[in-house]
């Protein structure tokens, strides 16, 4: 292995300018010994915050160099894993739609909202597959690096832009949003369609129920739904499917179902004036269920 390594310039301008060598150099220097082809089998079965994962307990780089790892790994499997779509590849080209996003929700007229859309358009049939869906794993590196910030608003921005009345785009992020995470398909389009109120509202609300009551679905997709329910203001509706899901929860001991579902439940009971001995009930019935969760996990 050649011991070229890369210089304390990096963090300033990346390491687009460094060879190969030069990476593998500096990563053997701190502690992984790494060579192209050993990278190349990494990189087939993991991503690149899979492979710091799996670097760190050896890792001895300190200072400017703590971090080392994470840009390395992003620049050689850019580089070493064919044609295959790196993750970073897509998170700035998600980040970059979001900061356009951002700035048309806060009233710049020249945010480039459109040309963003299509920039991941263009990336969409290279997105990884896994069992007919987006590879999870790959999504995740995406999440990441997006930041908390950053996947936060992610996960607000079609609601928000429906707020402001910009139709067509909230619908085109919530496609964006269904692809990405297809466990919401159907959830995030029926929010941004309840958000437009009237007519909309209703039958967006008959399809959030229908999600929600499905039981086929994932707990946390049902849940979503529910929370969409809330979001659009179908309140009553909401009441009803929390009660659903809690006794769902409560019965097959799904621990975390029953408690998310059980505490918007009597949230609800107090939004909508509901009976109060029957909230009294299910306040008592959510107390057992969080001292079995406690006994569960009682490590």
């Amino acid at each position: 292995m050649s011991e070229e390594r890369v210089d304390k310039a990096w963090q300033k301008q990346g390491l687009g300018k460094y060879s190969v060598a030069a990476i593998l150099g500096t990563l053997k220097h701190y502690g992984v010994a790494v060579d192209e082809e050993g990278f190349k089998t990494l990189s087939a079965s993991k991503y690149p915050l899979q492979i710091v994962e799996e670097w760190a307990p050896r890792w001895k780089g300190t200072g400017q160099f703590s971090r080392f790892p994470f840009f390395a790994a992003d620049e050689l499997w850019a580089r070493l894993s064919g044609e295959r779509l790196a993750p970073v590849t897509y998170a700035e080209r998600l980040a970059k739609l979001l900061g356009e996003l951002n700035r048309m929700l806060n009233g710049a007229p020249d945010a480039k909202v459109g040309p963003g859309f299509k920039g991941l358009e263009e990336l969409k049939a290279q997105v990884p597959q896994k069992d007919g869906k987006v590879d999870p794993n790959f999504v995740g590196e995406v999440a990441a690096r997006l930041g908390p910030e950053g996947f936060k608003f992610f996960q607000r921005v079609s609601v928000e832009l429906a707020k402001q009345g910009h139709a067509d785009d909230a619908e085109e992020f919530a496609a964006l949003e269904a692809f990405l995470f297809p466990a919401l398909s159907g959830v995030s389009q029926a929010l941004v369609k309840g958000m437009k109120g009237g007519a909309d509202k209703e039958a967006a609300t008959g399809e959030l129920v229908t999600l929600a009551k499905d039981g086929a679905r994932e707990p946390g997709t049902r849940l979503s739904a529910l929370d969409s329910l809330i979001e659009i203001q179908s309140l009553p509706q909401a009441l009803e499917v929390s009660r659903e899901l809690f006794e769902a929860g409560e019965k097959a001991q799904d621990f975390h179902m029953a408690l998310d579902a059980g505490q918007r439940l009597l949230w609800l009971y107090q939004k909508t004036g509901g009976n109060p001995a029957e909230a009294k009930q299910y306040e008592e019935r959510l107390r057992k269920v969080a001292a079995e969760h406690s006994t569960a996990h009682a490590h």
